[in-house]
């Protein structure tokens, strides 16, 4: 299974690159929407961490279009789309739902939490 990360930190990448592969995934990132598209494309992930703040283009701008080629696919497979930021007020968690991801992560996070947020998310028990 893949996922992808957006994200323009180096240190939050390599923390959710960590607590994603310590959950099974192989992971790819990128820090820019168009970047994380053309990654979509490339490897269909079934996992998507993204950052709201980033340089050009939102987060949510990512979600939009992601979700959108998602649907396009068609193609059964359950993606999970997780939103991840330093934005912990209440108007980024229900923007983030707003604009259909599955879920929100606080910045700073506990591994251990996100991993068991991925596994609900899947539904998994392990």
């Amino acid at each position: 299974m893949h996922a992808l990360i957006l994200d323009d930190d180096p240190d939050s990448v390599a923390l959710l690159r960590k607590a994603v592969t310590e959950a099974g995934f192989q992971a790819a990132d990128c820090s820019r929407a168009a970047d994380a598209i053309n990654l979509f494309d490339q490897y269909k992930p079934q996992l998507l961490l993204l950052d709201i703040g980033l340089p050009g283009q939102d987060g949510f701008f990512a979600l939009r279009r992601l979700r959108a080629r998602h649907q396009a696919l068609n193609d059964g497979v359950h993606r999970v789309f997780l939103m991840v930021s330093a934005r912990s007020d209440y108007n980024a968690a229900e923007d983030a739902a707003n604009f259909g991801a599955d879920g929100f992560v606080n910045k700073p996070f506990n591994i251990q939490e996100l991993q068991g947020k991925i596994r609900m998310l899947f539904g998994r028990k392990d």
